[in-house]
């Protein structure tokens, strides 16, 4: 896990993680009392308004008191949530947006002549980011790949199992 102190999380820190998703901790208030974590926040992007801030998306976070860990609430997902700077103070579980093992779910997808339907599930192949192109072994034995600059959207269902675990070489779907 990456920590930060307040007021020292930089620009360089930021542009490491475009593009990867993190578990995000921030401050929630001024007292230093609540602390918010967006567990594999999408950061999508920097962004300077009055001070530089953090653009992420999230599958929803949860408030924590800082001092005891003791759960006080959930929040709901946000398709972009700016984070300013100042407030984040640790970024851990740093990974690339897909990783081979990754469960997904079907959200759209253009291909007219699939049977594939939104909240099918599969197991990612593949991922080659600069062509934008998601392979996925989908449980219902098809393996149509994901254009993701071409309009096809998925979301992380489960991130693949770590290594070490037994699960992380085996081949989907055997």
């Amino acid at each position: 896990m990456t920590q930060y102190r307040l007021n020292h999380f930089t620009m360089a820190d930021a542009q490491a993680l475009a593009g990867k998703t993190a578990n995000i901790t921030e401050w929630d208030n001024d007292e230093l009392e609540r602390k918010v974590t967006y567990p594999g926040a999408r950061i999508t992007g920097i962004i300077v308004l009055s001070t530089p801030c953090l653009v992420i998306e999230t599958a929803g976070a949860v408030i924590t008191d800082a001092r005891t860990g003791e759960r006080l609430g959930t929040r709901p997902a946000e398709p972009e949530l700016r984070l300013s700077f100042t407030w984040i103070c640790e970024a851990g579980g740093v990974r690339g947006r897909f990783e081979r093992g990754d469960r997904v779910a079907l959200e759209h997808t253009g291909d007219p002549h699939t049977r594939l339907r939104p909240g099918d599930e599969g197991t990612v192949t593949r991922y080659t980011p600069g062509l934008g192109q998601l392979d996925v072994y989908w449980d219902s034995g098809s393996t149509l790949s994901m254009l993701l600059g071409e309009g096809d959207r998925v979301r992380l269902v489960a991130p693949a199992p770590e290594a070490g675990t037994g699960d992380a070489g085996k081949e989907p779907g055997r």
